[in-house]
């Protein structure tokens, strides 16, 4: 029964490892929203700093964007401007956009302060 037990853990294991996705970024920072930028046009449409200035994808970049072509923009700029309002403490997950290098923002946590 014991072998059984293992066995039958063993493949569970196996299982959910081989259906995993690994994600991974190139900055994960947390910190304030210190200034928000919008401009007109699909490229950089939604820009964010955060409070210190840090980098935020691995190289000197110190801000992240959204396109307005990016699947749910709606919802990344209302959390992030409420984050904002609130003074709210974010954890900005973004990656180098391949072309430009600039950070591309990819997932957006928010906390309450």
């Amino acid at each position: 029964m014991k072998h059984m037990n293992a066995s039958r853990t063993i493949g569970l294991t196996l299982a959910l490892l081989a259906t995993s996705q690994a994600v991974a970024w190139d900055g994960t920072v947390t910190g304030v929203i210190r200034r928000a930028d919008v401009t007109d046009g699909p490229n950089y449409a939604f820009r964010i700093e955060l409070q210190g200035v840090p980098q935020l994808c691995g190289n000197a970049n110190t801000w992240a964007f959204i396109d307005s072509t990016t699947a749910n923009y709606n919802v990344y700029v209302a959390s992030i401007l409420a984050a904002k309002a609130a003074g709210d403490t974010v954890v900005v997950y973004s990656n180098r956009d391949a072309t430009t290098g600039y950070c591309r923002i990819g997932y957006i946590s928010t906390n309450a302060s």
